[in-house]
């Protein structure tokens, strides 16, 4: 039994989304401490279409549709990781390694409205090898803030 003093929407639609992206990066050897810099871009798009709904309330029905539209968004990161080897090694020798990692990123954001914002952020990563390094474990704790 249906309850007149509820909207009911019923619909099925789809979606066709895609994304691009590229990145660049480098390893600068500087007394045993690693530093890799890395520079990453990437866009992407979702185009929703019209989406149809089927409406029910109060005993009436329709049909109506949303015009939801393209959403296209872009992103722009640059990553320096500053890697350090524990064990009193080198981090290209050491099994296990300790990474510090400052964010800087922008966001372009084209839907109902269009935004740039900007942010930052960070990361550290604690990293090991094991079994003559055929087994690796990562941990890792990052947090970035784009926009307000």
């Amino acid at each position: 039994m249906q309850n007149d003093h509820v909207l009911d929407l019923k619909s099925d639609y789809a979606t066709r989304t895609w994304q691009i992206g590229s990145a660049l990066t480098g390893v600068f050897d500087f007394d045993g401490t690693e530093f890799r810099p890395n520079v990453m871009a990437t866009y992407g798009n979702t185009d929703m279409g019209t989406i149809s709904f089927d409406a029910r309330a109060y005993g009436l029905f329709d049909r109506v549709a949303l015009d939801a539209g393209i959403v296209e968004m872009g992103i722009i990161r640059f990553t320096p990781e500053l890697r350090f080897g524990l064990n009193g090694l080198t981090a290209s020798q050491s099994a296990a390694t300790f990474s510090l990692m400052p964010t800087l990123a922008c966001e372009y954001r084209v839907g109902a409205d269009t935004r740039t914002e900007c942010g930052a952020g960070g990361g550290l990563r604690l990293s090991g090898s094991f079994w003559d390094q055929r087994a690796q474990l990562a941990i890792s704790l990052d947090y970035e803030r784009i926009g307000s």
